[in-house]
C-alpha cells in the first residue's frame, strides 16, 4: 500500500506578533522548504521563499506555492490577494477572518478553481517544530487538470506558509509535500529549538479512500531516540498513542481508544539512544456512532501519549494527515 511519511523532529515554538497576521513576510524575510516526500519517498530538494521585487503595495514571492507569485496581504484585514502579472488583475487568494467551508473563486493560479478554507485547528509537525492551531486552505481543481495540481496549504499566523502539497502525475497521481525547513522572519529564526532529537515518524495510508472496498485504516507511529544518551518517557494513560479522524472543522468523529478499557497508567519507558519504538493502530472508517463517513475531506491524527522525563510542560506530539474518501453506495 502507498504511504505517505511525516517525519518530525520534537520542539517547541515561541510566539510573537505580526502586523499582517498569516503573511508575515518583509523585505530581505526567507523561508526554506524542502520537499520531503513524493509518493512515500523521502527526496531531496530545497526550494526558496523570498520577496524578489516589490511594486507599491505588491510583492513578487519567488517560489510562493511553487510558483512567482505577485502577493499582497491587506494588513488588519487577513486578506491575501494575487496579481496578474499582465493584465495587473487582482484576485482574492484566501480571507483568513471568514468561516471554515467559505470559498474564493480563482482565476490566476493554474488549473485552480476556488479556494476553501478547511479548518483554522490544524496540527502540524514537521521539522523541529510542532504546530498547533494552523489554518489549513484547500484548491479546488479546475476539472480540466484531472486532479494534478494544487491541493493543500498550511498557514501559522505568526510565521506564514509551513507547508504546501501538490498532487502530479500523468496517470497515477501522487502527493508531494513542501515543508518549512527554516525561516529568518522579521529577524527571528524559526523554529525555536528547545528540546533534543526526539524523531516521530508516521506513516498513513494513500490519501484517498473508496469505502466499502477500504473498511480500516492501519497507520503506524514510530519513535526514534537520535541522542546520545537514553531518554525515559513517562505516561498519563495507559495507551501510548492515540488516532483519531476528525471533520474538515477539526472536530473528532471517531477514536480509536474510546470504548476500550485501560486499567492501569503505563509505567514510564527507556529509549536507548538509537532505538526506535513502533505503534501501529487500526480505526474504522466511521464516525463513534458506528456510521461510515459520508464522501468528503476528512483527517487522520496519531498523538503520542508519552512525555519526556522532567519536561512536564512538553505538549503531546501530534502528526496529521488529509484524507479524502468517497463512499460508493451498493443498490
Amino acid at each position: 500500500m502507498k504511504t505517505m511519511i511525516l517525519s518530525t523532529l520534537l520542539s517547541a515554538l515561541s510566539i510573537t506578533s505580526y502586523a499582517a497576521d498569516f503573511f508575515p513576510y518583509q523585505q530581505d524575510d526567507k523561508a526554506i522548504f524542502k520537499l520531503n516526500v513524493v509518493d512515500g519517498r523521502p527526496v531531496e530538494h530545497q526550494s526558496q521563499v523570498y520577496i524578489s521585487d516589490i511594486d507599491d503595495k505588491w510583492q513578487l514571492m519567488k517560489n510562493f506555492l511553487g510558483q512567482d507569485l505577485w502577493v499582497h496581504s491587506e494588513e488588519g484585514t487577513g486578506r491575501v490577494y494575487l496579481r496578474n502579472p499582465e493584465t495587473k488583475e487582482e484576485n482574492l487568494l484566501v480571507d483568513f477572518n471568514a468561516d471554515v467551508g467559505q470559498k474564493f473563486e480563482q482565476n490566476i493560479l493554474p488549473c485552480v478553481a476556488s479556494t476553501e478554507i478547511l479548518s483554522k485547528k490544524a496540527d502540524l509537525t514537521i521539522g523541529k517544530a510542532p504546530y498547533g492551531g494552523l489554518t489549513r486552505v484547500y484548491f479546488n481543481l479546475q476539472e480540466a487538470c484531472r486532479g494534478s495540481g494544487l491541493n493543500s496549504a498550511w498557514f501559522d499566523r505568526e510565521i506564514g506558509l509551513v507547508q504546501w502539497t501538490v498532487t502530479a502525475g500523468r496517470y497515477q497521481l501522487r502527493t508531494d509535500y513542501y515543508q518549512l525547513v527554516r525561516a529568518n522572519i522579521d529577524n527571528k529564526n524559526y523554529p525555536h529549538q528547545q528540546y533534543g532529537n526526539i524523531d516521530v515518524n508516521a506513516q498513513f495510508p494513500a490519501q484517498h479512500i473508496k469505502y466499502p472496498d477500504i473498511r480500516e485504516i492501519t497507520a503506524t507511529l514510530s519513535v526514534t531516540n537520535h541522542q546520545s544518551g537514553d531518554v525515559q518517557f513517562k505516561y498519563g494513560t495507559g495507551y501510548p498513542v492515540e488516532m483519531e479522524i476528525l471533520d474538515i472543522n477539526g472536530n473528532v468523529l471517531n477514536r480509536w481508544s474510546d470504548g476500550k478499557s485501560f486499567f492501569t497508567i503505563l509505567p514510564p519507558r527507556t529509549l536507548p539512544a538509537g532505538d526506535t519504538m513502533d505503534y501501529q493502530l487500526t480505526i474504522p472508517v466511521r464516525d463513534d456512532q458506528g456510521i461510515a463517513l459520508d464522501t468528503g475531506v476528512y483527517e487522520i491524527r496519531m498523538t503520542y501519549m508519552g512525555q519526556l522525563v522532567g519536561e512536564d510542560e512538553l505538549p503531546h506530539y501530534k502528526v496529521t494527515a488529509p484524507i479524502k474518501v468517497t463512499r460508493v453506495y451498493v443498490n
